[in-house]
C-alpha cells in the first residue's frame, strides 16, 4: 500500500513538474522560431562578448565582431585539430585559452574512430543541457504520458570515467545529465549509474539484463543505440532459462566478479521474485520473443532511428503493439545536443536556436571545394546539409562532419533530421555513393522480398572497382543471392545516377552481397570497442573502403 502511493504521489509530481515548470522553456523556444535569424544574433553575440578575452577570442578580434557577417569574415570553419592546442591549453594552464568560463567536464568521444577527443564542457554548457533535457522530457511525456507512470530501462555512458592531471573529469554528458535528474526520476531508474562503469563489455550486459528482466512494469526504454536492445534480445533468447532461474532463486553466479559497491547497488535494485520468474518460463520455448513479450507495460522507446541504426531498430520493432511509440532522442553529440525531436511522424526535431549558433553547407558544393555557408533562414525543405556550429563552450563554427536533411518547418524555423555521418560516402569511379543511399536501398529491397535483418555493412573495393554489401540475417534466407544483388545494384541505380552512369559503361563492376551468420554484428562492434570506440557512442558508418576498414567478414559469411 505505502509503495503504490508513493508511486501515485511520484506520478502527480511528475506531470506537475513536465506540464507546468518545462511548459514555459518551450514556450519561449515556440517565440524564437517565429524570428530564428534575430534568436540566432543574440546566441552568437553573446557568445562572442563573453569570450572576448580569450587566447582565441584575441586572435581572432572577437572584440570587432559586431554582426553574423564580422563573425563568418574573421573566424574560419574550425575542426577538432585546430581548437585542440586551445582546449589543450586550457586543461593544461587553467587560462582562458578557448573560453573564459573553465571547463568543469570534457566529454570523450572517440566518434567513428578510436582516437579519443575531449570536448570542454563549461558549467554554463551543463546547465542548458539540463534545461534541454527537460524539454525533451515535455515532448515524450507528450507523446506517451503513460511511459512515465512505471520503471524505466535506461542505458547510458558513465558520467564521469577519470580525471586529468589537473583534477577536471572527463566522461559522458548524457551520464552527467542522467545522473542529475530529480530525485523523482531517478528512482525509476532500474540500472543504478555503478552499473554502466563496469569495463567487461559482457558483464555489463548481463547484470543489466538480469535487472530488466526481473522488472515486469518496465514503460520506458531509453538507450542512444538500438543494436543495445537487439544485444539484449539476443541475450534474453539465448539463455532466459538462466536468467529465469537467477529471478526464482535470487543466487547470481556472475555477482562474484563485481567489486563490492556495485554488488551493493545491485541489490538496491534486485530481490529474487519467484512470480516474476513464473511469467518468464512461459517464454522460454517460444520463439522470436520480442520486447512487448518481456514488457508487456513497454509504452515508449527512445533511441536513434537514423542512419545506420535503423537495420537495429527494425529489428526490435516487429512484434510491438502500436500503443508503443518511437521516438528518436533529437541531434546529440558530445558536442551539444542540436536539437529536440517535435515531429513523430518524420522524427525530426527542432534546432535549439537559443543554445547554440547554427551554419550549413550544401552537401554537393561543400563537396565540390565551395566552402560557402548558410543560415537557418536559408535552408530549402528536402535539401541535405553539413552542420557547423558554434557553442558555449568553446566550439567556433565547428564542422561536425555530419549530414542533416530539412523535412520542413515550425514556423520560421526549418527541422532537422540526422542522416549520417560525413564520412559514410565513397566513390570508386566518381559515383559519390551516399550511406543513405545504400541504407535505403537495401532497406526496400528486403522489405520487398520479407527479408528480416539487423546489420548491414558496405565495403567499396577500389582494387575490384566494387560494391560488396554485407547483411546479418535473423535466418538464412531462401532468396537467391544473385537476385538480391540485381535489385540491389537496381535500386542504388535510381537513386545515384552517376552509379547508374558508371554501372552502364563498366566502370563499376557487379556489385556483390553477402549473408552473415547470426552474432556478426556484436564480432564486429567487439574488434571496435577494443580498438578505442566507446559502447555508449557506438555507432556503425554502414559505407566504408575495404581497404580502410578494420574487421573482415569472410569467417561469418554463410555460403
Amino acid at each position: 500500500m505505502m509503495r503504490a502511493l508513493k508511486r501515485y504521489f511520484s506520478n502527480w509530481i511528475a506531470r506537475w513538474g513536465i506540464n507546468l515548470l518545462v511548459k514555459w522553456r518551450w514556450n519561449s523556444l515556440h517565440q524564437a522560431t517565429k524570428k530564428p535569424q534575430d534568436s540566432q544574433e543574440r546566441v552568437l553575440l553573446s557568445i562572442i562578448s563573453t569570450n572576448t578575452s580569450t587566447q582565441f577570442g584575441k586572435n581572432f578580434d572577437f572584440g570587432s565582431i559586431s554582426n553574423i557577417a564580422d563573425f563568418q569574415r574573421q573566424v574560419p570553419v574550425q575542426t577538432y585539430e585546430t581548437l585542440y592546442k586551445y582546449a589543450d591549453e586550457q586543461r593544461r594552464t587553467q587560462q582562458p585559452s578557448l573560453t573564459q568560463e573553465k571547463p568543469i567536464l570534457y566529454a570523450q568521444t572517440s566518434g567513428t574512430t578510436g582516437e579519443p577527443k575531449y570536448i570542454p564542457l563549461t558549467e554554463t554548457a551543463l546547465s542548458d543541457y539540463k534545461k534541454q533535457q527537460q524539454l525533451v522530457t515535455y515532448h515524450f511525456y507528450q507523446a506517451s504520458p503513460q511511459a512515465f507512470c512505471g520503471d524505466v530501462l535506461a542505458i547510458v555512458s558513465p558520467a564521469i570515467e577519470g580525471h586529468f592531471e589537473s583534477g577536471v573529469p572527463f566522461g559522458s554528458a548524457s551520464g552527467f545529465i542522467h545522473n542529475s535528474m530529480p530525485r523523482f526520476v531517478r528512482e525509476r531508474y532500474i540500472v543504478p549509474p555503478s552499473v554502466c562503469r563496469i569495463d567487461n563489455y559482457t558483464l555489463k550486459y548481463q547484470v543489466i539484463l538480469l535487472l530488466a528482466l526481473a522488472n515486469a512494469n518496465i514503460t520506458y526504454i531509453a538507450c542512444a543505440n538500438p543494436s543495445t536492445l537487439v544485444r539484449l534480445l539476443e541475450m534474453a533468447k539465448a539463455d532466459l532459462s538462466v536468467f529465469t532461474q537467477y529471478i526464482e532463486s535470487g543466487a547470481i553466479s556472475f555477482m562474484d566478479h563485481l567489486d563490492e559497491p556495485t554488488r551493493a547497488d545491485i541489490l538496491t535494485k534486485f530481490v529474487a521474485n519467484p512470480a516474476r520468474a513464473t511469467q518468464l518460463k512461459q517464454l522460454i520455448n517460444r520463439d522470436n520473443i520480442g520486447l512487448a513479450d518481456l514488457w508487456p507495460n513497454l509504452k515508449l522507446i527512445t533511441t536513434w532511428t537514423s542512419g545506420s541504426c535503423g537495420m537495429a531498430l527494425t529489428a526490435i520493432t516487429q512484434h510491438l503493439s502500436e500503443s508503443v511509440r518511437i521516438m528518436d532522442i533529437g541531434y546529440l553529440a558530445s558536442e551539444m545536443r542540436a536539437t529536440v525531436t517535435i515531429d513523430i511522424d518524420t522524427q525530426s526535431g527542432l534546432p535549439l536556436l537559443q543554445d547554440h549558433f547554427f551554419e550549413f553547407a550544401e552537401t554537393n558544393t561543400w563537396d565540390g571545394g565551395n566552402k560557402k555557408t548558410v543560415l537557418l533562414d536559408d535552408l530549402d525543405v528536402d535539401k541535405d546539409y553539413y552542420l557547423i556550429v558554434t557553442t558555449k563552450a568553446g566550439l567556433y563554427r565547428y564542422f561536425m562532419n555530419d549530414i542533416v536533411t530539412v523535412t520542413g518547418k515550425y514556423q520560421k524555423t526549418p527541422l532537422l533530421k540526422f542522416l549520417q555521418k560525413g564520412k559514410g560516402v565513397t566513390s570508386i569511379t566518381g559515383e559519390k555513393l551516399y550511406e543513405a543511399q545504400l541504407l535505403g536501398a537495401v532497406s526496400d529491397v528486403l522489405r520487398q522480398n520479407d527479408i528480416q535483418s539487423v546489420f548491414i555493412m558496405g565495403l567499396a573495393d577500389i582494387n575490384t572497382a566494387q560494391y560488396q554489401v554485407f547483411i546479418e540475417t535473423k535466418s538464412r534466407p531462401s532468396f537467391s543471392l544473385h537476385d538480391v544483388a540485381g535489385l540491389l545494384d537496381q535500386a542504388l541505380c535510381q537513386r545515384n545516377l552517376e552509379y547508374k552512369t558508371k554501372r552502364a559503361s563498366g566502370r563499376l563492376k557487379h556489385l556483390e552481397v553477402y549473408w552473415l551468420r547470426s552474432g556478426s554484428f556484436e564480432a564486429y562492434k567487439a574488434v571496435c570497442l577494443q580498438q578505442g570506440q566507446r559502447e555508449g557512442q557506438f555507432k556503425t558508418v554502414a559505407l566504408q573502403y575495404k581497404d580502410q576498414f578494420p574487421f573482415s567478414f569472410d569467417q561469418y559469411i554463410q555460403y
